[in-house]
Parts: structure tokens; sequence; C-alpha cells
């Protein structure tokens, strides 16, 4: 179970997998199984990622504003149905920007370019839902760590509609 800290960035972790979990498959084998994720209504998902190239840069304003861009690209994600593992799909992310604006009180902005997998969770607004956007996504995370889109343009894929049992 994620605590209220980790709970808070979730989706943003999910979102940016190919950023956070670039790491080579065989790096995993030794690890514990991935998280899953309530990525989708009436089942879970795990997330793996291999290959990539990602770049960080962290600013840290005076008034206690954190300011986040994460970059990459050749990361190739698959996402599989945790019930059902032989439900699964893999695609590149080919390049994304993440943009994270992180407030003293935790709450926090983001803006995603590129393509760009994006999870929501049970309670986000709309959640459940796993979704690959090619474009743009605008969303926010409130103190509770509640998500809430709140703009999208380009192309969706419904990652649930395609592992679903």
């Amino acid at each position: 179970m994620l605590g209220k800290k980790s709970r808070r960035f979730a989706p943003a972790a999910a979102l940016c997998a190919a950023l956070t979990l670039a790491a080579p498959q065989s790096a995993f084998a030794a690890e514990e199984p991935p998280p899953v994720f309530p990525g989708c209504d009436g089942f879970g998902i795990t997330i793996s990622a291999t290959g990539g190239n990602q770049a960080e840069r962290l600013l840290r304003t005076k008034d206690g504003v954190t300011y986040i861009i994460v970059g990459g690209h050749g990361t190739v994600l698959t996402v599989t149905n945790a019930d059902d593992p032989t439900k699964s799909v893999t695609f590149p992310t080919n390049g994304s920007v993440t943009q994270t604006k992180i407030y003293p009180d935790g709450s926090a902005d983001f803006q995603l370019t590129g393509k760009n997998l994006f999870v929501l969770f049970p309670g986000d607004n709309p959640g459940p839902s796993t979704i690959l956007y090619t474009g743009r996504v605008t969303f926010s995370n409130d103190v509770n760590g509640v998500s809430t889109v709140t703009s999208t343009s380009g192309t969706q894929r419904d990652i649930c509609a395609e592992i679903a049992p």
C-alpha cells in the first residue's frame, strides 16, 4: 500500500515510468516484483521499462517552490494486467518532458509533453484509468494526493481497454 507522501506523486511516477523505471530489465530480476498500481477499473497493473536516456534538472526557489524538469527518450514500457499476465501491451515512449512545480504545502502542478503513460487511481479525477497520451497533458495534485486532469491535447490510447480480462 502506498503511503500518503508516495501516493501524492504516484500518478506522476507511473506517468513518467519511462523516466523513473528505465533500468535494464535484468536489473529487476534480483529485486522484488514491480508494484501493482490500481490503474484500471476492476484490476491492477504492473509497469516495467527497459532502455532509455533521461536527464533531470532541479531548482528550488527562496519561497519554497521546487521545479523539476525531466526529459528523455528511448524507453520501452510494458503494462501488464496484474490478474492475468497474458494480457499486456508494450510500446516505445519516443521522447517526453515532464515539468513539475511543487508548492510548500505539498500540492503540485504538472505539464507533460511528448509520449507519456498516465495512471490515475480510484478517487482521482477521472480515475482509475491508464492512458498513453501523445501530445500535452496538464494535471494537479492537491495536498491529499488527489490528481485532477486539467487539460489534454493530442491522441489518447486506453491501455486498460487493451489489457482488460
